[in-house]
């Protein structure tokens, strides 16, 4: 690939000047050089623009590289020949020398290079942060191969275990590592031993105990929840080369200054490790992004409801009113929301003649908010299967949310055929929840919206009850927890096997 420079228009926001006198502009200009050497066309383009970064101009043309597409030749080198095929002279053995520097600087030959990957002879060493940037050629759309999963989880319920035996019924060989449940909280249903490998611990694990027992799994691939937790890092850092490294993240873009940090250091701390970002809908597609991962470097749909529990059959409308019930499923957490719906329910029974009951199941430190308000039954801690009924039995979920990441209730919601309110910051309200054909959604933390949403379904009558069923029913139909079997167990064995063929 040739070099050659071009005037730009100087109508850009900053203005930039780069001096080859400078020592760190130099360095970056000699380490995409010798990057370019590797690839040819829009490929090297990319990755020296990555490297070097987009001209910041204001004020007055300035003059920046274009790389040129060079066609093969009979030279091993195509830095070396202009378009015409000709040496550039002292200026082509200048740039050739620096690239040589460069290349001795960081290495050359068979030696591992960033991530524990393998270099070829000839290729020169880049910065982890350029590598990890770069997305793995376009997956193998082979038939899914059988492969070995390690799951490293912060967490546990579920919808998590119906998914993975799915998974496990697909020929996927499973490692579960998560804490260990509380007694109440513990899922009866929970029987990983009958389709996984578990490993669990109390607290917090011993030293290196993650990483050993991934290691003695020697997974094809990993997942990987909250990318700061040590434990997890110090294992998948471990992983040996060719292994799938995957983050399995759900948090939504808000931005806030934690966030902010987060992408400030995101090229070292969280590109450097992962291959890949496993995402549950757009609004977290939309943070992983602001991260560094790429449009293709995203598995979408990562969450799916338990559906061989939740589900229901056409409902009618008259059984629906005659309910006469509001159903909210959460820990009785701040970021819940669960004191904004006790203030809700207080404000909705002083609007409406004949207020519905509101059941509430799920325990925590603000179960307290309710006391003393008439119609409330509070039913603590609840297995799925008894989720479900509950909902059979309900006329209306309601989610009142400050922050929800995803919130898979709203899923099984939609499933039950439930009329649903949410708040908005519910990353999951964009799929399941259709503002006025099956529900409501309302600003977050306000109590006095989320009443007089509680008030119109009330008000909404048999009919209208059940379109909102009929819709619910429809848009909870658009993933199963076989889907996400199917789809994950495809996208780990495309990906593998692309991330290998780059590695030989």
């Amino acid at each position: 690939m040739a070099l050659r420079t071009v005037r730009t228009r100087p109508f850009l926001a900053l203005k930039t000047k780069v001096s080859r006198r400078s020592t760190t502009v130099a360095g970056r200009t000699r380490a995409a050089r010798s990057l370019g050497d590797r690839r040819t066309g829009s490929e090297g383009v990319e990755d020296m623009f990555r490297l070097l970064g987009p001209p910041l101009l204001l004020g007055r043309a300035t003059s920046v590289p274009r790389a040129v597409p060079v066609t093969a030749g009979r030279d091993r080198d195509p830095v070396q020949r202009t378009e015409s095929g000709a040496l550039r002279g002292a200026e082509t053995r200048k740039r050739t020398t620096s690239a040589s520097r460069v290349s001795q600087r960081h290495g050359l030959g068979g030696r591992p290079g960033p991530n524990g990957r393998l270099r070829r002879a000839g290729q020169a060493r880049v910065p982890p942060w350029i590598l990890a940037r770069r997305p793995l050629p376009a997956p193998r759309r082979a038939p899914a191969e059988p492969v070995r999963v390690a799951i490293l989880a912060t967490g546990w319920a579920g919808f998590n275990d119906a998914a993975c035996r799915e998974l496990a019924a697909r020929g996927v060989e499973l490692l579960i590592a998560t804490e260990q449940q509380t007694a109440n909280t513990e899922y009866a249903s929970h029987r990983h031993d009958e389709y996984a490998t578990l490993h669990t611990w109390r607290d917090d694990p011993a030293p290196g105990e993650v990483r050993d027992a991934v290691r003695a799994f020697a997974p094809d691939a990993v997942l990987m929840h909250s990318w700061h937790y040590a434990p997890f890092r110090e294992a998948v850092k471990a992983l040996p080369a060719g292994t799938l490294r995957v983050l399995w993240m759900d948090n939504i873009w808000r931005n806030v200054p934690k966030q902010w940090l987060g992408r400030a250091v995101a090229p070292w701390w969280v590109r450097s490790l992962f291959d890949a970002v496993m995402v549950p809908s757009d609004r977290t597609e939309y943070f992983a992004r602001r991260l560094g991962f790429g449009e293709a470097d995203v598995i979408r749909g990562s969450l799916s409801a338990d559906t061989t529990v939740f589900g229901s059959g056409p409902r009618d409308g008259a059984e629906i009113a005659d309910r006469r019930r509001f159903l909210a499923a959460l820990r009785l957490v701040h970021h819940k929301g669960a004191d904004v719906l006790a203030e809700a329910y207080r404000a909705y029974r002083s609007r409406v003649d004949e207020p519905w009951a509101l059941d509430v199941a799920g325990i925590g430190p603000m179960a307290d908010c309710f006391d003393g308000i008439p119609g409330v039954g509070m039913l603590g801690f609840q297995q799925p299967s008894d989720v479900a009924r509950l909902m059979q039995e309900s006329s209306c979920l309601v989610v009142p949310s400050r922050v929800e990441p995803y919130g898979v209730t709203l899923h099984e919601g939609a499933l039950s055929g439930l009329p649903i309110v949410s708040t908005y910051f519910v990353g999951a309200a964009p799929f399941f929840v259709q503002d006025g054909l099956n529900g409501w959604t309302v600003p977050g933390d306000d109590a006095d919206a989320l009443a007089e949403a509680m008030a119109r379904i009330t008000a909404a009558g048999p009919d209208r009850l059940a379109g909102m069923s009929d819709v619910s029913r429809a848009l909870g139909a658009r993933t199963s927890s076989a889907g996400w079997a199917q789809h994950l167990h495809e996208q780990l064995s495309w990906r593998t096997a692309a991330l290998r063929s780059t590695d030989r």
